[in-house]
């Protein structure tokens, strides 16, 4: 036979040996290889949350039947239970398995809606629910919360004293006239109540209920009880005489001079920028108070103070609004009612300190109550009656006095209202001589 003939036939030879030493080995190891494969993807598996929470089992593998489609994924089933009796929330096909699978990711489940990812914590149900409920809480803000479940509470404890065992949602709207009636007897203000349906309302559509307070007879109601307990606001302004008298009155209503400066800054500020006491005090332990940074000293060549530069970002209506910057110009002419040296005289007896702007020596920042008492011990020393006098008359007496100097009303509305987009146009503090 020719060696090329012969080496031909020891090829073929050779070529069916390795063949069938190779359909040996795999017959040997694949078996294996399909259980190892099997039992970490039904461990993996077993992490996924059934409707109740609880780990279980929810896939079965059969590797006997043949591969389907590879387009085929993993679908979601909500409500239906599983053909061998266990809590299943999602049946797989079985996949070719194949020594190259090293993930526990089943193929195809790489897109969002009705497929699971095995042990991804983003598709897990529960994780979802809290973030709705994240999200729900959110849209309100914590006061308003907080007084929704004031309302809320004031509510149930008005059925459980005349209607005991009523359930709450549904609201009867017979109860919720009722409840108004209540209101009106205990002396309770119009905007109050108007707060107390307002979070009813707010509660019964988030329970999937109809809004009672659109009600007919609800709307006559609350619209009877506007016009008998409408009453004026008896609250005076604090003129620029007044304001004057006040920042005098430091000097011998504290023996602190800390606190001289501090509470002198403090009222010409809440007057030349027309704020809220809430937005320069803390009301609560947990409130975001005005912190040092806020203020900001402009001085002019010859070293003294030129204006003063006021970051608000916790006003009313704040959230989703951006910060306020605005700028108050210093009053050389009248230097004992200017914010500005006020401010500087403060700063210096302060320090650097991080913390809140208005501040005690100790770094506890200054709480409504103490502002409000430092006002009325300054009042009642100058003879004016606190009961028309409040920490909110130096915002009234802002805009009177502007108006006096000719501001149109459009503008002091700016002035005072720190939500209006508008204001970012006009944030300019006018120089009005007091």
């Amino acid at each position: 036979m020719p060696p090329a003939r012969k080496r031909r036939r020891l090829d073929d030879t050779t070529r069916k040996e390795v063949s069938d030493l190779m359909s040996q080995m795999l017959q040997t190891m694949v078996p294996n290889i399909v259980e190892m494969v099997t039992q970490k993807l039904k461990g993996d598996m077993s992490h996924l949350p059934t409707e109740q929470g609880s780990p279980t089992n929810v896939c079965s593998l059969d590797v006997s039947q043949p591969p389907p489609d590879n387009n085929v994924v993993a679908t979601v089933h909500q409500g239906e239970p599983s053909q061998q009796g266990t809590s299943s929330a999602a049946t797989l096909p079985s996949q070719p398995l194949t020594s190259s699978t090293q993930d526990s990711t089943v193929p195809g489940t790489g897109s969002t809606h009705g497929q699971v990812s095995i042990g991804d914590p983003i598709r897990n149900i529960q994780n979802l629910k809290e973030v709705s409920q994240f999200l729900l809480d959110n849209a309100l803000t914590v006061g308003t919360r907080n007084s929704y479940q004031r309302a809320k509470l004031a509510y149930e404890e008005f059925l459980e004293d005349h209607f005991p065992g009523t359930v709450t949602f549904p609201i009867d709207v017979e109860h919720l006239v009722l409840f108004i009636s209540n209101c009106y007897q205990k002396g309770l203000a119009p905007q109050t109540v108007c707060t107390y349906l307002s979070a009813l309302a707010h509660f019964s559509k988030m329970e999937g209920h109809v809004d009672p307070t659109q009600n007919f007879v609800i709307k006559r109601t609350i619209q009877g009880f506007q016009k008998l307990k409408s009453t004026a606001d008896v609250r005076m302004p604090i003129t620029p005489s007044i304001l004057q008298k006040l920042v005098n009155s430091l000097h011998l209503c504290t023996s602190s001079f800390y606190e001289k400066c501090l509470f002198k800054a403090m009222f010409l500020l809440a007057f030349h920028a027309f704020l809220r006491i809430g937005e320069i005090t803390s009301t609560t332990k947990s409130s975001t108070v005005l912190p040092l940074t806020a203020i900001q000293l402009e001085k002019s060549p010859n070293a003294r103070p030129k204006e003063m530069i006021l970051t608000l970002t916790n006003f009313k209506h704040h959230q989703g609004k951006p910060p306020v910057t605005f700028q108050i110009t210093a009053d050389t002419e009248k230097p004992e009612t200017c914010a500005v040296l006020a401010m500087l005289d403060y700063l210096n007896v302060r320090g650097e300190e991080d913390g809140p702007l208005f501040m005690l020596r100790d770094q506890s920042p200054i709480t409504r109550h103490m502002f409000n008492e430092q006002l009325k011990i300054s009042l009642t020393f100058l003879g004016y009656d606190t009961k028309i006098y409040k920490g909110h008359s130096f915002r009234i007496g802002a805009a009177s006095w502007a108006k006096s100097k000719g501001v149109s009303d459009d503008q002091i509305q700016l002035l005072g209202r720190w939500k209006s987009e508008a204001f970012r146009r006009y944030i300019r503090i006018p120089l009005l001589k007091l």
